[in-house]
Order: C-alpha cells, then sequence, then structure tokens
C-alpha cells in the first residue's frame, strides 16, 4: 500500500470519529485534526486520485459548518474527479458523503437517492 494512501485512510478515520462524538471539545479537536490531515493530504500529491478524495472530505467538512450548497459543490468536483479516473473509491465515499450532507439539510429524498448510489458502487466493486 502506498503511503500516500495511509493519508485518505486517516482522513476516514477522523470523519467516522467525527460522526460518532458526542464530547464538544473532542469534536472541536477532531474537526481541526481532519483539517490538518488534509493539508497533508494535499501536500502529499496533486493526482486527481487523492484530489478527488480530499475534495468529498473538504465537503464533509464544510456540511459540518453548515455550508450545504458549498459542500455539496465540493462533494460534486471529487465525485467528477472519481469517475475520470474510474475511482470507485472515492465515488462510493462521495456517495456516502452527499447521502450525510442530504440528511443535514434535510433532503430526505436525497438522501435515498444518494445511499441507493453508495450501495449500487459497493456492490458493484465488490
Amino acid at each position: 500500500m502506498c503511503a500516500r494512501t495511509l493519508f485518505i485512510l486517516s482522513c476516514q478515520i477522523r470523519v467516522k470519529q467525527i460522526l460518532k462524538c458526542e464530547n464538544s471539545k473532542r469534536l472541536a479537536w477532531l474537526h481541526k485534526d481532519l483539517k490538518k490531515k488534509l493539508r497533508l493530504l494535499r501536500a502529499a500529491g496533486k493526482s486527481p486520485i487523492f484530489s478527488s478524495h480530499r475534495l468529498i472530505m473538504q465537503g464533509f467538512l464544510a456540511s459540518e459548518k453548515g455550508n450545504y450548497r458549498q459542500a455539496l459543490r465540493l462533494v460534486a468536483t471529487g465525485e467528477a474527479l472519481a469517475h475520470e479516473t474510474d475511482n470507485d473509491w472515492s465515488a462510493f465515499e462521495a456517495a456516502r458523503v452527499r447521502a450525510l450532507i442530504c440528511r443535514k439539510a434535510g433532503h430526505h429524498h436525497a438522501v435515498e437517492r444518494a445511499a441507493d448510489s453508495a450501495h449500487r458502487i459497493a456492490t458493484r466493486g465488490g
């Protein structure tokens, strides 16, 4: 496994920790640490594959601040790069994060579509 791939995994772990966190001080630290990890991911590589993961996770962070339009734009840009590079991992992450954003924004009809998309990608990829 490429060492740069660990940056992606560490960002995804932070996202999952943020989703489960109930302590506000810890949540603030997790947000700050995710931003730091995303800066490291940006420095690690400018390739479309790394950029797609970074943009999707930046979209997640934007949604945490309530910036749902910006979040969806970032996720859409990351998803486009994922499709360009045939990166099912990023495409799945984009659909999953879009479902989370839509749920937070109260767009319940879009949550189901995004979740279905994530499921289709996951089953197609194995």
